[in-house]
């Protein structure tokens, strides 16, 4: 082999070596770019905590009422979880509301979920299908556009006064869902 051959070969390997790396260096930024983003957008489904929260009345798609109007409880911590019956962690989060509605409180705490389903025999299928023990009221989609929801499932807590008090992305684990029940003075007293 000649030098000059070898010193080609060389710059050759070193200019490859150094495009590898720089593809390496770009491919690692753009994955940190994109789960900050999905991070930064996952954390702002919902109405922000401390307003008003936005009154509403919806049909009914499984309880004994024939519509849920929010301002009706005013008095009474209400639990929103805005779903859809294809959402797997939605249905997660539903076994761990109906638990929590299901217990005794300090205070009385009205639960109902708010399905973003395309008609409201979805949402009532889902209700029965997953044995929701409180109210399911279809939304089509005046809720979701006032509240401000870009992920599913979004849980909404408003305390007595109408005010938002907590808001969960994703499915709650239930000691979560307790402290924020106790925030708003409905302790689990069983």
């Amino acid at each position: 082999m000649t030098p000059a051959l070898t010193s080609r070969t060389t710059w050759r390997t070193r200019r490859t070596r150094t495009r590898a790396q720089i593809a390496t260096v770009c491919a690692i930024l753009v994955a940190v770019g994109i789960a900050t983003w999905t991070h930064l957008t996952r954390a702002k489904s919902g109405p922000s905590v401390g307003s008003e929260a936005v009154d509403f009345a919806l049909p009914v798609a499984s309880g004994p009422e024939d519509s849920f109007r929010l301002a009706d409880h005013r008095g009474t911590p209400v639990v929103i979880e805005v779903f859809a019956s294809w959402c797997g962690y939605c249905q997660r989060a539903t076994s761990v509301l109906a638990s929590a509605s299901q217990a005794r409180r300090s205070l009385p705490v009205r639960f109902v979920g708010v399905s973003v389903d395309d008609t409201i025999a979805t949402a009532g299928s889902a209700a029965e299908s997953w044995g929701i023990p409180y109210e399911v009221a279809w939304d089509d989609g005046r809720v979701t556009l006032a509240y401000d929801i870009s992920m599913l499932p979004t849980v909404i807590v408003v305390d007595g006064e109408g005010r938002v008090a907590h808001v969960g992305n994703g499915a709650p684990d239930a000691e979560d869902l307790e402290d924020w029940l106790a925030d708003v003075g409905a302790q689990r007293v069983d």
